[in-house]
């Protein structure tokens, strides 16, 4: 059996000579996390980890690490000072670099290793992205905002969602991917209650997963 139908069997309950096995890590380290647009040498390292780890221990699936890319480049969003300012926010594109450069990321891997295994490309949360951009205070800074105007918040990663979308279906369809790794989180603060979350967070979340399971039958979920 390939490493490959292993993996599919399993994903669809069916009998398995033995359990699926992968690992992931990142490559990247420090504020290279935030800054492969500026330097390819972090994208490159990127790759170069992970076709290293590939050949050395040949995993039955792969997790492609987005290091290099965490900081959505939405200047609006980086730079606001109020709630408020999130109702300006709009879609970065289809042609912006950070999602061009991540599909081109996604293509070299699947080029070199994708025939072999499954790959799942990490794709962060909408609030994630958001949370990422204040650091160690994201949760709280998310949940001042949400406090402050929750319309504006919800437009604000329904934006993002659209993004990550977009970047979905592309590194799926354009990247050779075999699906995403969506991997979404709590905002971490007893503000946000699981009602308040459903209202406010949960719209882009399922959106960003709807967008990658009209491209992909194997999308994976980590909550």
């Amino acid at each position: 059996m390939s490493k490959k139908q292993l993996v599919l069997d399993a994903f669809n309950n069916k009998p398995v000579e033995r359990v699926p096995i992968g690992f992931w890590f990142h490559f990247a380290q420090g504020t290279d996390f935030t800054k492969g647009l500026e330097n390819p040498a972090i994208v490159q390292k990127n790759i170069d980890g992970h076709n290293k780890f590939f050949q050395e221990f040949h995993p039955d699936f792969i997790k492609l690490m987005s290091d290099g890319f965490f900081e959505y480049p939405n200047p609006i969003l980086i730079n606001a000072k109020s709630a408020t300012e999130f109702l300006q926010l709009k879609p970065i594109g289809s042609e912006h670099p950070w999602i061009i450069k991540q599909v081109e990321l996604v293509k070299a891997l699947t080029d070199s290793f994708g025939s072999e295994v499954l790959t799942f490309y990490n794709i962060f949360a909408p609030a994630t992205y958001f949370k990422l951009i204040f650091g160690d205070d994201g949760n709280k800074v998310l949940a001042d905002f949400i406090v402050e105007n929750k319309d504006a918040v919800r437009h604000a990663l329904n934006v993002i969602a659209e993004d990550l979308t977009t970047l979905s279906k592309k590194i799926i369809t354009e990247g050779k991917a075999d699906g995403i790794y969506l991997s979404v989180q709590n905002v971490q603060d007893d503000r946000i209650t699981p009602e308040l979350y459903k209202e406010v967070v949960a719209q882009g979340e399922l959106s960003v997963l709807a967008g990658a399971n009209q491209v992909s039958e194997n999308n994976i979920l980590h909550i």
